[in-house]
């Protein structure tokens, strides 16, 4: 029916376009002809036989057996030993990162004079990652054990111990 109902509609459509009705009414004939015809031998369903009736079995058990068992457990939660582990993990670096800049200082030839440290100085003799070095030193600086100042550098400050021992 599809095509039938194409043909039609092409057909009209064509001779509105056009102006050539002749060919449009022979084109929308054939639409109107091929719908008639799939109209008239198609398959009609047959009505059906009544449906069979339903039996209830009497021995089945029909019960609501839920299988979901909500419970609310309340206590205190445990303690987190994770954030225990990163914070001793930071005192040991903070420590580490001093020692070295104390043995930088005493090895130097003028102890009066504060000896600078750049990140990746402080990075590479304390065996940290960049970005842990930098962290440890900001931390130092305000716990008020170092002191910063601004370069154009790779991490931006250049680190000294706040007073030189």
């Amino acid at each position: 029916m599809g095509a039938a109902s194409s043909l039609f509609a092409a057909g009209i459509t064509y001779g509105i376009a056009e102006r050539r009705w002749g060919v449009a009414l022979v084109v929308a004939g054939a639409g109107l002809a091929a719908f008639l015809l799939t109209y008239m031998f198609t398959k009609r369903p047959t009505p059906s036989a009544p449906m069979p009736s339903i039996q209830v079995n009497p021995e089945l058990n029909q019960q609501f057996n839920p299988q979901f068992n909500p419970t609310i457990q309340i206590g205190v939660p445990a303690p987190d030993h994770g954030a225990a582990l990163a914070e001793q993990e930071k005192l040991q670096r903070e420590e580490r990162v001093l020692n070295f800049m104390r043995k930088v200082q005493e090895g130097s030839a003028n102890q009066q004079r504060h000896i600078t440290h750049l990140v990746e100085s402080v990075a590479s003799g304390t065996a940290l990652n960049f970005n842990q070095a930098k962290e440890t030193l900001d931390s130092l600086c305000l716990k008020g054990l170092l002191v910063r100042s601004t370069i154009e550098a790779e991490g931006d400050y250049v680190y000294w111990l706040r007073d030189a021992k």
